[in-house]
């Protein structure tokens, strides 16, 4: 029950949320591509593709030394004027998905938001340039703001 109601209530704040077009969504195809970023756990890889003029898809997995770790799987679509994020992470959730909204867009910076969420609440994607790719998750932990930066470069 409490899982339905979850639902509705990320279905209801979808319908709230500001109006987007699809012009605004393929915008987003910029994601279309490789990218990677290295950290002390190993290089995580994200890959996406479009599969269609309103929906792309994510998969993204972590190598670490010889084991290659799946991470997380991502859909991101446009229905009825709505832009989503909607990931699906092994570690989290028990790998149910968590749908976030597009609330904001400006100069290659796109903000998506669930605040219903525990953590994160917020997911920020920005281009600076065809190549370089800075998204954050950010949220509260026990009180306290927390962002978590992540540095992506594109595979050639």
């Amino acid at each position: 029950m409490k899982k339905i109601f979850m639902f509705l209530l990320v279905c209801f704040s979808l319908h709230a949320s500001a109006q987007w077009t699809l012009k605004d969504f393929s915008s987003l195809s910029a994601l279309v591509g490789s990218w990677k970023l290295s950290n002390k756990k190993g290089v995580l890889h994200e890959s996406w593709i479009k599969t269609s003029d309103s929906t792309m898809n994510d998969y993204s997995y972590l190598i670490s030394g010889k084991d290659s770790l799946p991470q997380e799987t991502v859909e991101r679509w446009f229905m009825n004027g709505k832009i989503t994020y909607t990931p699906a992470t092994v570690s989290q959730n028990e790998g149910n998905p968590v749908v976030f909204a597009l609330i904001k867009k400006e100069a290659g910076k796109y903000i998506f938001e669930n605040k219903g969420h525990d953590f994160p609440t917020q997911i920020t994607y920005q281009f600076t340039d065809h190549n370089t790719l800075y998204a954050t998750i950010n949220g509260t932990i026990g009180g306290q703001l927390k962002e978590i930066p992540y540095h992506y470069s594109r595979e050639n």
